[in-house]
């Protein structure tokens, strides 16, 4: 049964016609959970958006399709917002139209122009210093380049990059891990190691165009994840700068 706003109408449906579009909603959690490493109740309370249950067989009924119509419902519309080209393709019904993620509601509200740009990490690259007229700058499979960022004061600095819908947190430090540091006010290149030298990146496997993501953040240390980043400017003033690139065989 269809509705105006979503693809099944979990409101106007019986418990009965309602079990099977709810155990599909636990089993894709459930992948969502293996492929993120996140445990499934913390992704069940963002999904439904409050605390899970403490009844003993809260899990099980949700297994089984046996949960109350409203939180089938929100967890729908929050697999739709945040996974779903995997949801659709476990259950292509029940997911036709992707909805505007909380990140990329955040990406518009706090994107300000400019701010950051990608450039050949050699002086003679074989990408162009001045941009195409499209305004992306291309670079070849392998080439390396880095990136160019300006603020106004001190800040923290988280970047992320996507490809094909999927974001991925890009270290802006000397190891994998530093996916937060500190830059001065000015010009700082990115990324780079704690004395200040570039670390220049490259892309060997995946063509096509890339966005990158730069969150400036001018209050306290941030934490380090997509969600925190959206709490925190709730409270603290932020930044983000965006760019992309085009990569080439």
């Amino acid at each position: 049964m269809m509705g105006d706003a979503s693809e099944f109408d979990w409101l106007n449906t019986s418990v009965r016609d309602r079990e099977e579009p709810t155990k599909a909603l636990y089993q894709i959690l459930r992948k969502v959970s293996r492929q993120s490493g996140i445990q499934f109740e913390t992704l069940l309370e963002q999904a439904q958006n409050a605390p899970m249950s403490h009844a003993e067989d809260a899990l099980r009924n949700f297994r089984r399709g046996r949960i109350a119509k409203e939180r089938a419902m929100l967890i729908h519309e929050w697999l739709a917002k945040e996974h779903f080209d995997l949801a659709q393709q476990i259950t292509p019904y029940l997911f036709q139209y992707r909805r505007v993620s909380n990140w990329e509601a955040f990406l518009t509200q706090h994107t300000v122009q400019g701010g950051v740009s990608a450039k050949p990490a050699a002086e003679f690259g074989l990408a162009r210093r001045d941009p195409p007229a499209d305004g992306i700058p291309t670079f070849r499979i392998g080439q390396e380049f880095l990136f160019e960022l300006q603020s106004s004061t001190p800040a923290y600095v988280l970047a992320f990059e996507g490809y094909q819908n999927k974001w991925h947190p890009l270290p802006l430090g000397q190891n994998e891990c530093d996916l937060r540091i500190r830059i001065p006010e000015g010009l700082s290149l990115l990324p780079c190691d704690g004395d200040g030298v570039v670390i220049p990146l490259a892309e060997y496997d995946d063509t096509g165009e890339h966005r990158f993501v730069f969150v400036l953040c001018f209050g306290p240390k941030p934490l380090r994840d997509q969600s925190s980043l959206i709490t925190y400017a709730e409270e603290h003033p932020l930044t983000v700068y965006q760019t992309k690139t085009m990569i080439i065989a």
